[in-house]
């Protein structure tokens, strides 16, 4: 059973400890193998595996030149994953603009050696930490000369001549190419919501949408357009079709999130849906009648149910 601490105090010390640390946002691919080996050492050496992930993400407590894009998995979708991954403790570490500004040599000693304990870190080819990102691969092997630990780094995922990247994802999806970005992954992205009361546009034009409320601080919503999409309803995963945008064929204002789940009837309202984006259909674009747009969505219909007929649910 892993143990979710969000105090370091409340974990327990315990020398014979591994430890993993980074963000860890969207447990792509590459995060993968990293806790794959970590959980695997542990085991073999029957010690305990730890892995630190920060809360907020640092990119949107730090300046940055680049916008931050949104959360792959903000916390709780994080700790849902990372608990069928085998791993003993998850500390979901707050961080803050003091914690940025900490020597990384001082986080090192008096948090994970003295509080934690750690006998070995198994982190990714690229990850730094404190202040000036100079906490990387070589200065915790110099530390760990001082304090009797070791480090293993763990070598990139590459996927398509590029390495596996939660950046590189996060622009995949912005950019609607979610097929892409769900191989990078590993994974089929997904969010939840609550479905709530919409205009009842779809419903007018001969395919009743369920419009999304999405649940999940900052999660990143991929790019307008149109998807084939699976839709998990309680215990039930089903074919549809969602269309992220504001529907400009009907003077739409405010950005939506809308399902057509195919060959469904029933009322949704209040409850939680899960959508698992499979691949983009097509552009949102303005048709010039709303019959137009109905043909359209006829044709977006047979496309979806014909791609999601070749994927195991």
């Amino acid at each position: 059973m892993m143990n979710v601490y969000r105090l370091v105090d409340d974990v327990p010390y315990q020398k014979n400890t591994l430890i993993t640390l980074g963000t860890f946002d969207g447990i792509h691919r590459g995060h993968r193998a990293i806790i794959h080996q970590l959980t695997e050492e542990a085991r073999e050496h029957k010690a305990r595996s730890v892995l630190i992930t920060y809360y907020p993400h640092p990119q949107s407590v730090v300046t940055s030149r680049s916008p931050f894009l949104g959360l792959l998995t903000p916390v709780e979708e994080k700790v849902d994953i990372l608990g069928s991954m085998g791993l003993d403790v998850v500390l979901i570490f707050p961080f803050t603009p003091q914690l940025a500004q900490t020597e990384p040599e001082d986080f090192i000693r008096d948090v994970l050696v003295e509080k934690i304990g750690v006998q070995k870190f198994v982190i990714g080819h690229n990850h730094a930490f404190g202040k000036g990102r100079r906490g990387d691969g070589d200065l915790l092997r110099r530390m760990g000369g001082q304090h009797g630990f070791s480090v293993d780094i763990v070598s990139p995922v590459e996927v398509e001549g590029e390495n596996v990247s939660s950046t590189r994802i996060r622009k995949l999806l912005k950019e609607g190419h979610v097929r892409l970005a769900n191989l990078l992954l590993g994974w089929n992205y997904s969010v939840k919501g609550i479905v709530k009361k919409g205009e009842s546009v779809g419903k007018k034009l001969g395919f009743p949408t369920a419009n999304i409320d999405v649940l999940g601080d900052k999660k990143l919503i991929p790019g307008d357009g149109v998807y084939a999409v699976f839709a998990q309803v309680e215990e039930n995963k089903l074919a549809g079709m969602a269309n992220l945008g504001c529907r400009p064929t009907m003077s739409g204002m405010h950005r939506a999130v809308e399902v057509h789940i195919h060959d469904f009837e029933g009322d949704l309202y209040g409850k939680q849906i899960r959508i698992e984006f499979i691949e983009r259909l097509r552009d949102e674009k303005q048709f010039d009648s709303t019959d137009a747009l109905a043909s359209q969505i006829a044709m977006d219909q047979k496309k979806s149910m014909e791609l999601l007929s070749k994927y195991r649910r």
